[in-house]
């Protein structure tokens, strides 16, 4: 079935009042006034709780009292990437992008992650703005092995500004049904768009048709349209630790049918005559590797890749 192009909701869903996380926290400080204008960042109890199908329970309270934590950052691991790099054509920008993502169960060491995400970049000058949304399976922060939503955001090319999830000012929740930390069962897929709103100029990240939450303007440096959209895998473990799978765990190859993950249905808003390119840092493509299987929106499954592999395993 062919897919209409990428159409945005440029409406909040203002009749949901709550807005829910894994666990409580304490608040901290925000030094910019409009940031903590914007997001009446308030520490207060949870008024209302729900427990989703995997027994996490989640902690709602109201939408504009969203607490805040201290955020790790993430130190001496390695990263690396299997990747789609979408360029935007000279003087333009993208306004969105959306994809189907497949998901998966990946075993995985504590001290290790496994992501499936897409990164809109914006690299107009040296403070480099992303924000970024897909699923991760991360032990170490979620204390589990499920496959769970994920967001994050910089306004600094990860140097000093954001973190994962709500786990620092940034991110702001308006759903009560689906939030950073939902579990999505193996083999299913998400529609995960991210896209902005013409009219407030946030950033907004969908799930299913669902609008999860926003990255406020005021945040991510005014970004009115982004330069680079990447879409793929990553994975982090520490130095001397053994690479973690990606994906399925099973590399892209000749056949389509292989098991090798996909990303399916990737369109873009803004910018439509852009150019794309892979990227991976592994010589050996037995280990990760990306696979583009259609540029073109009028293949089967629109334009499609295939990435991933199963690391040292």
């Amino acid at each position: 079935m062919k897919r209409h192009p990428l159409v945005v909701v440029m409406l909040f869903v203002s009749f949901l009042f709550f807005s829910c996380g894994r666990g409580r926290s304490s608040a901290i400080s925000e030094s910019d006034f409009e940031l903590e204008r914007e997001l009446k960042m308030l520490n207060k109890p949870y008024v209302k709780s729900f427990k989703d199908n995997y027994g996490v329970i989640f902690d709602c309270i109201d939408i504009y009292k969203q607490p805040a934590f201290d955020h790790p950052l993430l130190k001496n691991h390695i990263l690396q990437f299997a990747l789609v790099l979408l360029d935007s054509e000279k003087g333009k920008t993208f306004q969105g992008a959306s994809a189907s993502i497949e998901v998966y169960y990946l075993p995985m060491p504590s001290n290790a992650a496994s992501t499936a995400q897409m990164l809109v970049v914006d690299d107009r000058s040296s403070n480099v703005t992303v924000v970024q949304a897909g699923w991760h399976i991360d032990p170490g922060r979620e204390g589990d092995g499920q496959s769970r939503l994920t967001v994050y955001w910089t306004a600094d090319d990860y140097k000093q500004t954001g973190c994962p999830n709500t786990q620092c000012p940034g991110f702001v929740l308006v759903n009560q049904y689906v939030a950073p930390g939902t579990a999505f069962p193996a083999g299913s897929s998400i529609d995960l768009t991210i896209s902005r709103d013409d009219q407030t100029g946030h950033w907004l990240v969908s799930v299913s048709g669902l609008i999860v939450g926003y990255f406020p303007r005021a945040i991510v440096n005014g970004m009115d349209g982004s330069t680079q959209v990447q879409v793929g895998g990553t994975v982090y473990a520490p130095p001397g630790s053994k690479r973690p799978p990606m994906g399925s765990g099973i590399a892209p190859g000749p056949n389509s049918n292989n098991g090798a993950a996909k990303f399916k249905w990737l369109t873009v808003r803004g910018s439509t005559n852009f150019k794309f390119r892979k990227t991976k840092n592994v010589d050996d493509s037995s280990i990760y590797d990306v696979v583009v299987t259609s540029a073109s929106q009028n293949g089967p499954d629109g334009f499609s890749f295939q990435y991933g592999g199963p690391g040292d395993a």
